[in-house]
């Protein structure tokens, strides 16, 4: 066995390891602080201090929020120039604020894309050409939604540009997203690291909904690893917990500029990266807390994924184009807009055991979760789908209680059959589309079995249905290496903010659930060893309102002063 061999095999039983230690059990939660230290919170902001900042529009809704959100779907728009309103719209409606909200004395910041705890591990930076009406000048920046702006650290020499974009088509640039662990961990303990892969997913799915609005795709630059992501985005010397660990680079193009087949390349040679590292990069980034706690079993899981290395001779395999069309009873654009749904979103604290779906909803969710009906959403996932959803449903109009599973690709229901319990039942229900993969397993009432399994949240049973995605495991790890496993809470993630947008667009909620009891999960369904797990809980149904909490404007913190100190 080869040296290159014995190394992959050692990351993929660190992967597997981390996976199960931190596993939640019935008698024993993963390891945590256990409480939440208030005094060493981290700010859920990093600015780049001494950067200069340039302010994007915040003035953009007119022009492109009133879009109604199922168009984006249905007849999505024309690919928009690259300029400062369409750069603002793109970063307004996918990672900037979304709203503050007041509760006695406490006051906290709500953004576009969601985070469990709303402790935001995501930072994302942006790799331009010149932008018409904002710079003239190549750059590498970082966002800061705190003020909607661009914090410029590196201008980029004439013809870097150029060269390093060779491979996109014109009109396009780079965003890069970031992680850090410290934000999850300071609550969370050992499971931070899976909780940050859930937030890069929904970061995805944010900028995928956001570039849809412009006309853009997002497409997934695979061929860099971590380290090399770091240098390019200028975070290479950060250590420690505050550290910035480099996720993934996605090129933001004009729909259809890029063949399916064809995933997008920069053209970056040693020689380059070798130059980044010896440029003086403009701003510091701040401290986040003053005291830390370790959890060394997320440099440990880090560590295995950081070199990303795709299986010699297994192309990437994009989603395929959509084969099939929308059933016309939900065809129909509903009237919640593309500013509603998108800025509107919030994360349910509560249900209220009630609200039911009707059935086209729940079969149009389902028709945009499946990756070759809904293509578009999914080309920034560069690979087949590996997840598929373990639905309980409650209270779906039309559509019998029971325990079902939705496969999302083609080859799934065969795997499954082969691990699920052999007395489940395997019918198709009534009045679902013919392209949905669905299947009922078990009829019945399964509130209290959701409940439990979501370690004991009333939030599981009170909605009108829930979802466990259960993710191929063991085989994709051994076919695609120890990078795969991150990208499974992605496309989970990504999935879950679909969930998310189409709670909202049907007039109800949604809430992703991380906690959750694995093993009760798998022993439900009959799975063994690690064929299959679950990567993530989500349900949707009625919200109950806090009235206790009340909403300001996402940016009503912006005041002249405020703007002139930080751009000096």
């Amino acid at each position: 066995m080869g040296t290159r061999q014995v190394e992959r095999d050692r990351f993929l039983e660190r992967v597997t390891l981390y996976h199960d230690q931190t596993k939640h059990g019935t008698q024993s939660y993963a390891r945590s602080l256990g409480r939440l230290d208030w005094a060493t919170q981290p700010n859920p902001f990093r600015h780049y201090q001494g950067a200069p900042l340039l302010l994007l529009s915040q003035l953009v809704e007119g022009r492109f929020g009133r879009l109604a959100y199922d168009e984006l779907f249905l007849n999505p728009p024309a690919p928009r120039t690259l300029n400062r309103e369409s750069l603002s719209a793109f970063f307004f409606y996918s990672l900037a604020l979304s709203a503050w909200k007041v509760s006695g004395q406490s006051r906290w910041a709500l953004r576009v894309n969601p985070s469990s705890g709303n402790l935001h591990p995501t930072e994302a930076h942006l790799i331009a050409g010149p932008i018409e009406g904002f710079t003239d000048v190549s750059m590498i920046a970082h966002y800061d939604p705190y003020y909607h702006a661009l914090e410029k650290r590196l201008e980029l020499c004439p013809g870097e540009w150029n060269q390093l974009s060779g491979g996109l088509p014109e009109g396009s640039f780079v965003v890069g997203l970031t992680s850090i662990y410290w934000r999850e961990s300071w609550k969370y303990g050992e499971r931070a690291f899976r909780y940050c892969q859930h937030d890069i997913g929904h970061a995805l799915g944010c900028l995928q909904i956001a570039a849809s609005l412009l006309g853009w795709e997002v497409r997934s630059i695979d061929h860099l690893d971590s380290s090399q992501i770091e240098t390019l985005l200028g975070v290479q010397d950060q250590d420690g917990p505050e550290k910035e660990h480099g996720a993934c680079l996605l090129a933001i193009v004009p729909r259809a500029s890029l063949p399916t087949s064809r995933a997008p390349v920069l053209q970056c040679s040693e020689g380059f990266f070798h130059t980044l590292v010896h440029r003086e990069w403009a701003g510091r980034p701040n401290v986040l807390s003053q005291k830390h706690y370790e959890w060394p079993i997320l440099s440990f899981v880090s560590e295995a994924i950081a070199n990303f290395d795709w299986a010699p001779g297994l192309p990437l395999s994009p989603p395929n184009l959509a084969v099939s069309v929308l059933p016309s009873t939900m065809r129909m654009a509903r009237p919640k807009t593309v500013s509603e749904v998108v800025r509107g979103r919030r994360s349910a604290v509560a249900m209220d055991g009630e609200t039911s779906l009707a059935a086209d909803e729940f079969y149009r969710l389902l028709w945009r979760l499946h990756p070759d009906l809904n293509a578009d959403f999914f080309c920034g996932l560069p690979f087949e789908c590996h997840t598929a959803m373990v639905l309980f449903v409650h209270r779906v109009a039309g559509v019998p209680p029971g325990l079902y599973l939705f496969c999302r690709s083609h080859d799934q229901g065969a795997k499954l059959k082969e691990v699920l319990r052999g007395e489940f039942e395997w019918t198709v229900p009534l009045g679902c589309p013919e392209e949905l993969n669905l299947v009922l397993l078990k009829a019945g009432d399964f509130q209290e079995c959701s409940r439990t399994v979501s370690c004991h949240q009333s939030i599981a049973a009170d909605g009108a249905f829930a979802v466990a995605l259960l993710a191929e495991f063991s085989g994709a790890l051994k076919e695609r290496g120890a990078g795969i496993y991150p990208r499974l809470f992605w496309e989970a993630g990504c999935a879950g903010q679909l969930i998310y947008l189409e709670a909202e667009a049907a007039g109800l909620s949604a809430t992703g659930i991380g906690c959750y009891f694995d093993d009760a999960v798998h022993q439900l369904l009959g799975v063994e060893e690690h064929s299959w797990q679950c990567v993530y809980h989500f349900t949707l149904g009625g919200r109950i309102e806090d009235r206790r909490v009340q909403g300001l404007d996402a940016y009503s913190h912006l005041t002249p002063q405020v703007v002139a100190e930080s751009t000096t």
